[in-house]
């Protein structure tokens, strides 16, 4: 889960210089193959996740070397995948804690796919507006912690086994 997390932090932000815009999505992308592959096992929406995330991959490696007449329509299916990821993240969560307890509901997944359609729209806007953008750095950092609380919870209970 570690890797999952890191990778969508590395996909979400974006630094323009010494070319992190490039390394740090590939880096990211690979975190997230890692952190969906150490899940293959647990639920069929990890496994989607891990397949999406080599498309993720290959995305990038099309963006980094491909045709730049495409790259509109490639931001536009990278953007798709990342919010696809999400909401498989979201859902294999929720299906290993309705094992474990199924009374609860993993809103924090939840959080976090309507977290990531607002920054993919903002990116589409061509947002420059910094307090939006600090008070959704905040709301990341709060989805996050809670998601890695739910993971640790759920393995602690022997819901990843």
């Amino acid at each position: 889960m570690k890797f999952i997390l890191a990778g969508m932090t590395l996909n979400f932000f974006f630094l323009n210089f010494w070319g992190l815009n490039w390394i740090l999505p590939l880096a990211g992308a690979v975190l997230l193959i890692l952190g969906f592959r150490s899940l293959w096992g647990v639920s069929r929406w990890f496994q989607t996740g891990y397949n999406l995330s080599v498309i993720r991959l290959l995305l990038l490696l099309l963006e980094l070397v491909g045709n730049w007449g495409l790259l509109l329509l490639l931001q536009l299916a990278n953007a798709a995948v990342m919010l696809s990821l999400c909401f498989f993240l979201w859902k294999g969560l929720q299906e290993v804690l309705n094992r474990v307890d199924p009374r609860r509901d993993a809103e924090c997944g939840i959080a976090l796919v309507l977290w990531c359609a607002a920054m993919t729209l903002i990116n589409l806007l061509g947002g420059g507006w910094l307090m939006v953008f600090l008070i959704l750095l905040v709301c990341y950092i709060l989805i996050l912690r809670k998601i890695y609380i739910l993971y640790a919870e759920l393995k602690e209970k022997g819901g990843f086994e």
